[in-house]
């Protein structure tokens, strides 16, 4: 992702069109906006705005993706969590307390 400044609207790489990927509404040419270009050579617009809620949809639908594959990303921690708790209010020191 890049910062597309109005001056950089007329150059060889700025997307083609000036609508925004999210919403369709065109970036208004003394905008400043967000740019993206990815490997295969499409090139997309965004508003701030847009930017801001395209990340955080990417970011939970890789989460829900993780969690869909198998990814047990939050339960290792519950249970890290849980046994440091364990470990503190019954005065254990280094030992490894099974939670089974």
């Amino acid at each position: 992702m890049n910062v597309m400044r109005p001056a950089d609207r007329d150059q060889w790489w700025a997307p083609p069109t000036p609508a925004c990927f999210m919403c369709g509404i065109d970036v208004p040419k003394d905008a400043i906006a967000t740019y993206w270009a990815g490997q295969s050579g499409t090139t997309i617009l965004l508003h701030i705005e847009c930017a801001e809620r395209l990340g955080r949809e990417l970011i939970g639908d890789a989460r829900e993706a993780n969690l869909a594959r198998g990814d047990n990303i939050w339960g290792d921690r519950a249970v890290s969590l849980v046994r440091d708790r364990l470990k503190r209010e019954e005065g254990h020191k280094d030992e490894d307390i099974p939670l089974w």
